[in-house]
């Protein structure tokens, strides 16, 4: 299989997959190389970065920061930054405590609703990257809910009894951190949830790319997105967000080596 597979997220963060499995695997699939791309986090590079090289296997460093504009989700992808950057290790630091609180909070609701989950036990086995979907799969166990979008529908998605918002983290001041970090920022999947006057303002802002290829992007969606990139100059990528579940699988959308080559120039230019 060739190509690179830019957007895969580990136990560091919501994954199921150690590092080590992903990166195993992989290279047993004949990938070309991967990025590993957790939430809010760069806990898990340098195993990763120490396993690529033992295995000889093309490894990008990368994170991807979750924002928000006008009460919509939005996902930056960073790659090639300096994950020990001492600037982006304190704002991850601050944005993963945030997550930790939230937590806490959507617990406590839960509890009064009559859905008490083992906030304590979460908080211990998620790591850095504690979100809602750890939240949606105890609620699973415990029997509250049919599946995690069940959970979300009727409990945690916004609007819902048990939702509580997030700090406020911009897309701005994500490709700033990736820049700042010196890598290049990629928007990602803005087939889901994006509005297209946004995109405008983060490629006057120095944003590289653009993830065109992503599992729940349409046909139509990734023609209107490569023709952006193409008018704006941008690199498109493609990537499975592959979260060690079977909805997707690794490898299943990548990025071949000659835009791989293009994102890689914009990391010249964008600084």
């Amino acid at each position: 299989m060739r190509g690179f597979d830019l957007h895969v997220h580990s136990t560091a963060s919501d994954g199921l997959w150690t590092v080590g499995k992903i990166i195993k695997t992989a290279k047993g699939m004949g990938l070309e190389g991967l990025a590993i791309t957790d939430h809010d986090t760069t806990a898990g590079l340098d195993e990763a970065l120490r396993l690529a090289e033992e295995f000889n296997f093309p490894l990008i460093p990368g994170v991807e920061l979750s924002a928000e504009w006008q009460d919509l989700d939005i996902h930056i992808l960073g790659y090639w930054l300096d994950h020990r950057q001492p600037r982006l290790l304190a704002r991850l630091l601050q944005l993963q405590e945030a997550r930790r609180e939230r937590c806490r909070q959507i617990g406590a609701r839960l509890a009064s609703l009559g859905m008490p989950i083992d906030v304590d036990g979460l908080l211990a086995a998620a790591g850095d990257s504690i979100g809602r979907p750890h939240i949606a799969y105890a609620m699973v166990n415990k029997s509250y809910c049919l599946s995690v979008t069940d959970a979300f529908r009727r409990h945690i998605g916004r609007g819902m009894p048990a939702y509580v918002p997030r700090e406020k983290f911009s897309p701005f001041e994500a490709v700033e951190m990736v820049l700042a970090a010196g890598g290049v920022a990629v928007l990602a999947h803005p087939g889901l949830t994006f509005p297209d006057d946004l995109l405008y303002d983060l490629i006057k802002l120095g944003l590289g790319g653009i993830e065109i290829y992503h599992p729940e992007h349409t046909p139509g969606q990734e023609r209107k997105y490569l023709k952006i990139a193409g008018e704006y100059g941008l690199a498109y990528t493609g990537g499975s967000d592959f979260h060690g579940r079977g909805d997707r699988s690794l490898g299943q959308r990548v990025t071949y080596q000659y835009q791989l080559e293009v994102l890689k120039q914009k990391i010249i230019t964008s600084h």
